[in-house]
């Protein structure tokens, strides 16, 4: 199986492209001449590319007079990430900070792509103020090689006039593993012909990502992969569990088969189940399309067996090694993580925000579902940080696959899993 990555931000390099091609700031009340550049690179996602040329440069350099930034938006396809980056490598054009997606941070900074920062976050004074899952997202072997900025939660949400069919209290929704096994049964809806009419929850029957199955691990104390020794653990007795878990519901006849990668398969989405796992925009979309939902369709807290758990993934700030201003890309690090930066991102393009002293905010601006969403973000982990993800993700995907389709048997699929993997990590 070919490298597969999920991507939402790509380089586009060529030689040249960068020399006049961003917006520069023209307010400094430092001499031109003892001012820094400080390069940055950003893609227009997540509205960066209404929020960056909307004055951020004017307000950074007032914040920090001794810097003029550059910055340049990035455009490209997810094919060519890597051959960009390092053809801008290669040829001296790195920037001095960039803002890319988890996938691209695990790709380039398990190869010893960026600049560690450990010592910088160590001693910033706002540190206390970020969120310890935003900060870890950036640890590489126990290292700081990013800060997590944008986090992009998947969530649990439910349908409140499908509870009240069910007789089940639209203001209670499931909390632990057994309360959601037993809401799952009493909201699937089979025809005549023992066909689904209505999932009772989403279970995917392709999930190469993990992106459902990894948090149920997570919920049930499973390692599944040690990220500072770079070691898998995918027959680990709590991973069996939790696949025995998920697929005892799935064979008991409560979800649709869908891909979770592919939005326009998942059930809930197209109004055929109750219970589903969603990303944060995907709800935003969902209730724009159809406002009649909004009072209908609700987020609810994190899932939790011994502990609770989410996916989330991340939009990250890095520096790369080569970077000739580090100094002054850990201040605009600093910068765009202050409060006033992430309120204008909050209010502007609708980001959570990853500041411990914004929570209040967030919640109040939407009341609706602030509090699950900042709940889910506080204890979310995206896609895990070590060189051979896409390989963990060769092997996973088939096996959950086979498991689902009732091929093999968890503990049989994950053991099969796990010595591939094995095998084929000791390449990297």
């Amino acid at each position: 199986m070919k490298k597969v990555f999920v991507m939402f931000l790509v380089f586009a390099v060529v030689s040249g492209v960068f020399a006049g091609g961003g917006s520069q700031g023209q307010t400094s009340s430092a001499p031109a001449s003892a001012q820094k550049t400080v390069n940055f690179w950003y893609a227009d996602s997540d509205n960066m590319g209404q929020y960056v040329p909307d004055g951020f440069a004017d307000r950074f350099q007032q914040a920090y007079p001794q810097y003029t930034l550059n910055a340049t938006k990035i455009s490209g396809t997810a094919a060519d990430l890597e051959t960009q980056y390092n053809s801008a490598k290669m040829s001296g054009n790195l920037p001095d900070l960039c803002f890319l997606t988890l996938t691209s941070f695990i790709s380039l900074g398990t190869s010893g792509n960026f600049y560690d920062i450990s010592g910088p976050v160590a001693s910033w004074t706002d540190k206390s103020n970020i969120m310890t899952a935003a900060l870890d997202t950036g640890l590489i072997q126990g290292k700081y090689m990013g800060v997590g900025m944008v986090p992009a939660p998947i969530t649990f949400v439910y349908r409140t006039d499908m509870f009240e069919k069910a007789g089940l209290d639209p203001n209670k929704p499931p909390t632990t593993w057994k309360e959601l096994s037993d809401y799952a049964l009493k909201l699937t809806i089979h025809d005549a012909q023992g066909n689904i009419v209505q999932g009772g929850l989403d279970i995917p029957s392709i999930d190469y990502f993990l992106n459902i199955s990894e948090p149920f691990m997570l919920m049930n104390g499973a390692k599944v992969v040690d990220e500072v020794t770079g070691t898998p653990y995918l027959d680990d007795p709590a991973v069996i569990g939790t696949l025995d878990f998920l697929y005892g519901l799935y064979k008991q006849g409560v979800s649709l088969p869908f891909n979770w990668q592919n939005g326009n398969t998942i059930p809930f989405m197209n109004g055929t189940s109750a219970m589903s796992f969603i990303q944060v925009n995907q709800y935003q979309t969902l209730i724009t399309n159809r406002p009649e939902l909004k009072d209908v369709v609700k987020i609810a807290p994190p899932v939790q067996n011994s502990k609770s758990a989410a996916f989330c993934g991340y939009r990250l700030l890095t520096i790369p090694a080569e970077s000739k201003n580090v100094d002054g890309a850990f201040s605009l690090i600093k910068y765009l993580m202050t409060g006033p930066e992430m309120t204008i991102r909050m209010n502007t393009c609708g980001l959570v925000p990853v500041r411990t002293d914004m929570k209040d905010a967030y919640i109040t601006a939407n009341p609706e579902y602030g509090q699950q969403v900042m709940d889910t973000v506080a204890v979310g982990k995206g896609a895990f940080i070590v060189p051979w993800v896409a390989s963990l993700y060769k092997f996973y995907g088939p096996a959950y696959e086979a498991i689902m389709l009732g091929q093999q048997t968890p503990a049989d699929a994950m053991k099969q899993a796990q010595q591939q993997l094995v095998a084929d990590i000791k390449n990297y």
